[in-house]
């Protein structure tokens, strides 16, 4: 399998997504391209998730949903807002449903809007992870030597 790299900017993660069995695709970050990357098992491009605002790191799959720590958000096209990030959560349609530490999702014509930092709860998103309760683990990178935060699901 070939990829062409040039269709990526800062490449930090990579799944398979296996959500729909009869659809096995995999999915690459494309950070500085605010998005995802999709393409089938042999290499051929299919689409992209774009996440304005959102700095995305590695896309973690569990069950229809798809998480992924945002390592810095942005004001301007392509800039980032230093020790900022969130968390994002998209539904089984790749629709934004939430995203931790950041601005409440909006859609205008279908459309996802900007999304940055709302509250400073987080530094540098750089991974997460989801337990058997669907409790979220973020992990920060550059921030000062913080133990991973736990998202307790209520």
């Amino acid at each position: 399998m070939v990829l062409k790299i040039d269709l990526f900017s800062t490449t930090h993660g990579v799944t398979i997504d296996d959500k729909n069995p009869n659809n096995i695709t995999l999915l690459c970050t494309s950070r500085k391209h605010n998005s995802f990357k999709r393409y089938s098992l042999d290499g051929k491009y299919l689409s992209s998730i774009f996440l304005p605002g959102a700095f995305v790191c590695r896309p973690v799959i569990d069950g229809e949903n798809l998480y992924s720590g945002v390592c810095w958000s942005r004001l301007k096209y392509l800039e980032q807002t230093p020790d900022s990030g969130f968390v994002t959560i998209l539904d089984k349609d790749n629709k934004v449903i939430s995203n931790p530490g950041g601005t409440a999702p909006v859609y205008e014509k279908g459309e996802l809007q900007m999304m940055v930092q709302d509250v400073p709860l987080f530094n540098h998103c750089h991974d997460v992870c989801i337990d058997d309760d669907k409790n979220i683990y973020v992990c920060q990178w550059n921030a000062n030597k913080t133990y991973p935060i736990k998202l307790e699901r209520v």
